[in-house]
């Protein structure tokens, strides 16, 4: 037997090794093993197995890591698609699906010494005084660890080691596991009532998770009679009777079958031609038959169907599937001669037929007819391929529904002629903050749990707070949905992912809440995922594989035919964008639960704070209007949240006699002054500096070198001045470095030990505390004048997150946004919670400029020590692009439009989605707004166009050939969420 195993070095390329015997049965795929590779040992994944292989003299694996496999093969094919989409190497996607704590060689388990109660035989003995003490713990817990017991006991182990020595208790090693939440004393939560429109979203979702799996292939019970016949049961294996054609097949009533025939001496067939045979392969869908799926190749058929039953029933009870093919040849035959303009005969006379013999099969038979067009190469990979029918979908050959599975983008639903649309599998839930969108997913998750099922729930890392965590654990801590609920983030220790990823894969944890990598968590089998703030950007990963989370969720939703829903109060243009074009379904919650109003925000024009300083130097951090918020605050004992989006003191350290700015001397940024440590710091590569104490110019040495600009340390400090007996917390990198400041600033801050709670984007979401009514923006336009096309998206979010923590409890909000451009409308838009209107203004620029998401971005990084070089490369590269997709392109569609005309082999309709790239928009060579970082000098090109995956498979071609100097590296980003 012969293992493929994919190494955990980036060579783009699979290895045969041979199972030994010794080895057999232990191996399957997804299996971690460690295998010969030259002199070396090095880890690997198995990802297929075969019983011969093309090469010779195979060295064998030397030996399996882990008793289960650790890459279920849901997940490889995940993994593989990854790499094909995000332009990386397959081995690196596949490495990025399994935590490092999980991928090492050795075991990752903790074992720990317990010490356990015996059954004492005889007359219990007398024991001394502190020996006695220690032995009551011991009865009372019968179990516990030595050290917890020592620390209990106040004694040693010695102490302990006496009463083993006694035969009254037995100390031994055991596995451990490491809780993350054990110290967590967690009271179980009810469902709270719903509201009509939050109980029209749940039943929506749970209808879908009911049908799940039946958006592409409707769910039957194979091998029971059809609904209109339920009295009806399988018979015996018939023979087959006379019929003008001979068929090798049994008939067994009731059943689907998935049969394929050719054209007779391999005769092509013409585009018209296809396109007549496919009508009649589904003529009688809803008569006589049930037909899942019908395609017309070049040289052959395939068809996916279910006989119906007779009404007036005959001796089999269901139409003959043989009779049906010979109706079906001869009618398509006569219609292929008449379009083609020939006679004879079209088909072969024999049909192969396969029983489909469980839903699994049904659904991988649809998945092969459909993909099959895109397998052998006749469309790309997101193209539609016309001559290919499903239930319910237009005949019209450009509505014909695009493969998912190729591009999470245009997961769900498309658009019919009718107006309707196939039910979608994706859910964009948009409430406005404090809609009870959490409640929504917590019942949600309750229905799968009944259905026997898992779910995934993505959170954004800074969202990922205790209060959050400690929601979901509540719910399902207890009654008869009980199970353990798992947490993937950063902030976990390896051996607490390692025993955390573990409950997942062997089923005892059956929701896992986590950050963007627990996409990829094993659960099985998967009903749900659930993407909150969807629109958030850290679910983009920032290096290879550089995939976006969320587009990953709905990519292993459509392969494992699970719901995906997003939620958020501030949806992506490219998901609002989907549900527009009805590939996606739209659920709204316009108001928040138990009446409570939306926060009234005000907007203060800092122009004319900074106008009315009267001489005073720089501009005041807070206006009037918001010194006064506060003050009113802290007299009513109510809390308040400030939040400005830039940490440090000040953002740079400059001379006003030289206009000397202290510079990092690896990036193309000014130093931030943390005050405390009295230090220059750098955001970007970490470098620290001392502060100097007069301009470092040498030609000035000026005394009065000053700071400007500020960020969450500045505010904090000036906080105590003005109110210096308000108590005053910061929330921000560099206050939160610990694992527990997280929670105990929280749990300070809603145990009202905290009067005001100051921070950067890490209190903008997820945080609900009833009694903040004052939430203060400092500076609302700080991301406004980005060089990003985002960047008008990005203020609106921030800043309607931000205004949603105030006014959720009884008494209303208010919110003062602090600005020096007040009538951007990013600002106006947020002030009156307005997303629709924001959506209809910002999609007509992006229209115009063909940004997403009317099209899709690859974004090519070069980057290099020498700016010469790396310039030069970036020219180069561009003139390789120009060459390789829009001259070739160009030339080969004009060879193939004249031999089309001359053959009619093809219709320019198909030509078109073939050579996708004339809508290709390629910007650049140009230095990225980011010239330099970590000592690399950064040239950026943009390409823009709709057919992302099929420029995905074409840049991974063009790279490959590349040539570039030895310093000078490329880096590929798919759907990029930041041009920086």
């Amino acid at each position: 037997m012969i293992a493929r195993v994919s190494l955990e070095i980036a060579l783009r390329k699979e290895f045969d090794y041979l199972i030994p015997p010794g080895l057999a049965g232990q191996i399957e795929v997804g299996s971690r093993v460690q295998v010969p590779f030259g002199p070396r040992k090095i880890m690997g994944c198995v990802t297929a197995l075969a019983e011969e292989s093309a090469h010779a003299n195979l060295k064998p694996i030397l030996k399996v890591i882990g008793a289960q496999t650790l890459v279920t093969p849901k997940v490889l094919k995940l993994a593989r698609w990854i790499a094909d989409y995000y332009c990386c190497a397959p081995e690196i996607a596949l490495k990025s699906v399994l935590p490092e704590a999980v991928r090492k060689e050795e075991s990752g388990w903790r074992e720990r010494l317990f010490v356990r109660a015996l059954t004492a035989s005889g007359e219990f003995p007398k024991l001394p005084k502190r020996q006695q003490e220690v032995w009551n713990i011991i009865e009372e817990r019968r179990e516990i660890t030595l050290q917890e017991l020592v620390e209990l006991a106040e004694t040693t182990a010695a102490t302990i080691r006496k009463l083993e020595d006694r035969g009254l208790v037995e100390i031994a090693p055991q596995i451990s596991e490491r809780d993350p939440y054990a110290r967590e004393h967690i009271l179980p939560s009810q469902p709270l009532p719903l509201n009509p429109a939050q109980t029209t979203a749940l039943d929506k979702i749970i209808t879908a998770t009911n049908n799940c799996g039946s958006t592409r292939v409707p769910r039957v019970e194979v091998g029971v009679a059809p609904a209109s016949r339920p009295t009806a049961k399988p018979g015996p294996i018939s023979d087959t009777t006379t019929r003008k054609r001979s068929l090798p097949h049994f008939e067994i009533p009731g059943y689907t079958y998935h049969v394929t025939w050719r054209t007779q001496d391999k005769l092509v067939l013409s585009p018209e031609a296809r396109a007549k045979a496919l009508v009649a392969c589904h003529h009688w869908h809803g008569d006589k038959i049930k037909c899942y799926a019908a395609c017309v190749m070049p040289d052959h058929v395939h068809l996916l169907i279910q006989p119906l039953p007779i009404q007036e029933a005959g001796p089999e009870g269901v139409h003959s599937l043989p009779e049906i093919l010979h109706s079906i040849k001869s009618f398509s035959a006569h219609e292929v001669n008449k379009a083609m303009k020939r006679s004879g005969p079209v088909w072969t006379d024999e049909s192969f037929d396969r029983l489909i013999r469980s839903e699994a099969d049904l659904h991988k038979t649809w998945d092969y007819i459909w993909n099959n067009p895109r397998t052998i190469g006749l469309v790309g990979p997101t193209e539609d391929y016309p001559y290919i029918w499903t239930p319910g979908a237009s005949d019209a050959i450009e509505n014909v529904r695009r493969d998912a599975e190729h591009d999470p983008r245009d997961a769900g639903a498309t658009r019919q002629q009718s107006g309707t649309t196939i039910p979608s599998q994706v859910f964009l839930l948009h409430g406005v903050t404090g809609s009870g969108k959490t409640e929504i997913y917590l019942q949600a998750l309750a229905h799968v749990l009944e259905q026997g099922k898992g779910a995934i729930v993505l959170v954004p890392e800074i969202s990922l707070t205790p209060q959050t965590v400690e929601r979901f654990k509540a719910r399902f801590s207890a009654g008869k949905l009980q199970t353990l609920v798992a947490v993937l983030h950063s902030h976990l220790s390896a051996g607490e992912r390692h025993d955390e990823w573990h409950k997942i894969r062997r089923g005892r944890a059956r929701i896992v809440i986590g950050a963007r990598s627990a996409i990829f968590a094993p659960v099985e089998p998967l009903g749900l995922i659930i993407v909150d703030e969807e629109h958030e950007h850290s679910y983009k990963q920032e290096e290879a594989p550089r995939y976006h989370a969320r587009d990953v969720a709905i990519m292993r939703g459509r392969m494992e035919n699970a719901v995906v829903v997003l939620g958020s109060a501030t949806p992506s243009l490219e998901s609002y964008y989907n549900c527009k074009n009805g590939k996606y379904t739209l659920l709204q919650l316009p108001e928040r639960v138990d009446d409570q109003k939306m926060p009234h925000v005000r907007v203060v024009d800092m122009r004319q704070a900074a106008s009315s300083q009267r001489g005073k130097e720089g501009i005041p951090i807070f206006s009037p209007q918001l010194k006064e918020a506060i003050t009113q605050r802290l007299e009513r004992k109510e809390q308040t949240i400030l939040f400005l989006n830039r940490r440090g003191y000040s953002t740079s350290l400059q001379c006003p006699k030289c206009g000397y700015v202290a510079q990092c001397p690896n990036c193309s940024l000014a130093l931030t002054y943390h005050r405390p440590e009295q230090k220059l710091r750098c955001h970007i590569c970490g470098f620290i500096d001392v502060v100097p104490p007069v301009c470092p110019n040498e030609k000035c040495k000026n005394p009065a070198i000053r700071y400007a600009g500020l960020g969450t340390q500045k505010v904090e400090d000036t906080l105590t001045k003005l109110f210096p007996h308000a108590r005053v917390r910061r929330m921000d990198a560099d206050t939160m470095k610990r694992k527990d400041d997280y929670r105990k600033t929280l749990g300070d801050f809603r145990a009202g030990k905290t009067d005001i709670l100051v921070g950067t984007q890490m209190i903008a979401k997820g945080l609900h505390f009833p009694n903040v009514t004052l939430v203060g923006i400092i500076y609302a336009d700080l991301a406004l004048h980005q060089p990003d096309f985002r960047a008008g998206e990005r203020t609106f979010q921030l800043l309607t997150q931000v205004a949603g923590r105030a006014g959720r409890g009884d008494v209303e909000g208010e919110v003062f946004v602090q600005a020096f451009a007040p009538f951007h409308p990013a600002i106006q838009y947020a002030r009156r919670h307005d997303f629709n209107g924001f959506y209809e203004q910002e999609i007509e620029f992006r229209e115009q400029l063909k940004y997403p998401p009317v099209s899709r971005v690859a974004l090519l990084t070069l980057k290099g020590r020498n700016e010469g070089k790396v310039k030069f490369s970036a020219e180069h590269l561009k003139r390789e692009l120009e060459k390789n997709l829009v001259a070739a392109v160009y030339d080969r569609r004009q060879s193939e439009e004249k031999n089309a005309a001359a053959k009619n082999k093809e219709s320019a309709a198909v030509i078109d989605r073939r050579y996708s790239f004339g809508d290709l928009i390629i910007a650049g060579p140009a230095p990225a707004p980011l010239l330099r970082a970590e000592t690399f000098y950064r040239y950026q090109i943009m390409l823009r166009t709709r057919a992302m995956s099929k420029l995905s498979q074409t840049l991974a071609k063009i790279i490959e050939t590349l040539v570039l100097p030895e310093d000078v590296t490329l880096t590929v980003d798919i759907d990029p969420v930041s041009l920086g």
